[in-house]
């Protein structure tokens, strides 16, 4: 569909863009290795001072709870890592409390505006990827875009926030792991139980298959779920939309029936769902806090120095950042099709605006369609041969049925569409294909019975007040397509009135959907000329 249809697809493999984007890791580092550094900078404080304050309350809490063992428990000390006091207050309690108090402050500042920079991070982002397409859909040939643009730049924009989000959320993930993993191994070289260590690796270890297995049945779960809503969405559908014949032939019941079948198999995987998320969620917010009287536990009967207190506590920690990377991890291979569909969008082929960037300093007299040949697909052409002039100081009429490519004419007009035979002459020097479009459309004024207008008004009086700002503007050549389809017969008198008086001085031409094909170019809009096509 749209960007997405397979013709597209092989049309891509054709004709790729020269300025492709590739949507990838490399890309992101490339496009973003400030804002990483940056990422990192506050990830690296956030967390160390975070792993200090893990730190110092274990060695206080051992040191109150087995006095005797430990060598500090008359002293306030602001540890490092390791065995290595950062700070020794002696027994000056409140210079130890005034530090401690103002750490776990500029401690919590960071760890704050790391989050926020993150997720400021992912949306800056987000709001790229959605810059850049837009600006591709602009800049799209017309066959490249394939038609349902709304459709499918509504998939990107998913995609762009999926995206977004997994690049910076996985990358601070991944990063913050690591870090404290290696603090980790760190301070298990001043552990001095052997246990203690393998008390934490299991714990991590039995943690790790926990998170997998909930992950793992909570996917399964929504995907059970999302297929259930989709099923019962349908029968909504064919409900909604065959009320009265559903009535007629008798089958109310029977679908009443299937449709209430089709809510409790909904209704029960839902609960399924909700069900494994509770429960994951419970099960590892109360563990992790319970880890804190397991702790003490052990500091109580098993260990028998304060490091080992930390090590255990640090494989605990490992298990927040853990959680995101397997949940990233999952999304690995959907997100890999992602950033691949992304990556084909990026490279479809592009419209060259500026072409051999010739620009017209002179007034645009006459435009002349010689011999033009269209068509969107092989073996069925729009028009064959067409034969159009138009001309300043002249009424510029074309009338035709629709579909006959009026449109088409005008997007040629403009350059956004090329056609496969003849050629589109200005003032018969200058090529249409040759033109700087940047600069030719600068010369254009343009009305449709579409608008961009914003009101409570009537279709009517909107396209009155599109046809008033179109007319004030100063420009070489005025287009109206269609643009008086919605006017009442006085408005629309008093329109023709003034293309008739714009056109004296100006090129005007006027696009009209009716029978039969007619092309006028005179003053005298009765009078009656010849489409070649």
């Amino acid at each position: 569909m749209g960007f997405f249809s397979e013709t597209n697809q092989d049309y891509l493999e054709k004709k790729p863009t020269k300025n492709q984007i590739n949507i990838s890791w490399k890309w992101f580092v490339k496009n973003y290795w400030k804002k990483i550094i940056a990422l990192i900078f506050l990830a690296t404080i956030s967390t160390v001072s975070f792993l200090l304050l893990i730190k110092n309350g274990a060695e206080k809490i051992y040191s109150l709870l087995k006095p005797e063992l430990s060598q500090e428990s008359t002293k306030y000390t602001f540890y490092s890592f390791g065995k290595k006091p950062l700070i020794n207050f002696g027994e000056n309690w409140k210079n130890y409390l005034l530090f401690a108090f103002f750490f776990i402050a500029i401690s919590c500042f960071f760890f704050l505006f790391s989050i926020y920079y993150r997720r400021f991070f992912a949306n800056q982002v987000i709001n790229d990827l959605k810059k850049k397409s837009i600006n591709k859909l602009f800049k799209l040939e017309e066959k490249a875009a394939g038609g349902k643009e709304k459709e499918s730049f509504g998939i990107i924009y998913n995609w762009s926030k999926e995206l977004g989000s997994h690049f910076v959320f996985f990358f601070d993930s991944f990063y913050i792991f690591f870090l404290t993993l290696a603090f980790v191994f760190y301070e298990m070289k001043f552990a001095s139980n052997k246990a203690t260590i393998w008390a934490g690796l299991i714990y991590f270890g039995l943690m790790s298959l926990l998170l997998l297995y909930f992950n793992r049945q909570i996917y399964q779960k929504r995907s059970k779920l999302q297929q259930a809503i989709e099923k019962q969405t349908d029968c909504e559908n064919e409900l909604i939309n065959n009320r009265q014949l559903i009535i007629k032939k008798g089958l109310l019941n029977d679908s009443l029936k299937k449709y209430t079948h089709v809510l409790q198999t909904t209704q029960k995987k839902a609960n399924n769902e909700a069900l494994f998320n509770s429960l994951y969620r419970t099960i590892f917010t109360h563990l992790i806090r319970l880890n804190k009287f397991f702790l003490l536990l052990i500091v109580l009967i098993f260990v028998p120095g304060a490091n080992d207190f930390v090590v255990f506590g640090l494989f605990t920690r490992l298990i927040t950042p853990l959680n995101y990377l397997i949940k990233g991890i999952r999304k690995h291979s959907y997100l890999s099709s992602t950033r691949k569909n992304l990556s084909n969008f990026f490279a479809l082929p592009e419209r060259n605006d500026i072409q051999k960037n010739i620009t017209i300093n002179e007034q645009v007299i006459k435009i002349e369609l010689k011999e033009i040949s269209f068509t969107y697909q092989e073996n069925k052409p729009v028009f064959k041969k067409l034969d159009l002039v138009f001309e300043k100081g002249k009424m510029n009429y074309f009338q035709a049925p629709n579909g006959f490519g009026k449109t088409t004419i005008v997007n040629m007009l403009f350059g956004l569409y090329r056609p496969i035979g003849g050629e589109i002459i200005i003032n018969e020097k200058y090529k249409i294909n040759e033109l700087n479009l940047k600069k030719w459309w600068n010369k254009i004024a343009y009305a449709e019975s579409q608008n961009l207008i914003k009101t409570n008004l009537s279709a009517g009086q909107t396209q009155l007040l599109d046809l008033q700002e179109t007319l004030k503007k100063e420009k070489e050549i005025y287009i109206f397509d269609e643009a008086n389809a919605n006017l009442d017969k006085d408005n629309e008198s008093i329109f023709w009135k003034k293309i008739e008086a714009l056109g004296q001085k100006k090129l005007v031409i006027v696009m009209s959907a009716k029978e039969p094909v007619l092309f006028k170019n005179s003053q005298d809009k009765k009078s009656r000329g010849k489409v070649n096509k």
